[in-house]
């Protein structure tokens, strides 16, 4: 889940966006999409609850094929040339 962030920003930034994005993610599976799917099965039924977490999973996965490759591939040297200085 962190991945692509994590290679997005420099190395010094790596647990800071780590962390941002694990925060939001916990922010929204543990306090959001509970209200959000009670409402939705309140108003629905709890069948339509589960149809619209599955179309949410589809909606993300088709979005991650969109995801392009934002940082250039480095050498080790080059890497290692940038934690000395």
């Amino acid at each position: 889940m962190t991945m692509v962030p994590m290679e997005s920003v420099s190395v010094t930034l790596v647990a800071t966006i780590g962390a941002l994005v694990q925060g939001m993610g916990d922010l929204l599976a543990a306090a959001v999409w509970p209200v959000v799917a009670g409402k939705i099965a309140d108003t629905n039924g709890p069948p339509f609850m589960m149809l619209a977490a599955s179309l949410v999973l589809v909606v993300t996965a088709v979005l991650t094929l969109a995801l392009k490759e934002t940082r250039l591939p480095e050498t080790l040297a080059q890497q290692a040339l940038k934690t000395i200085a």
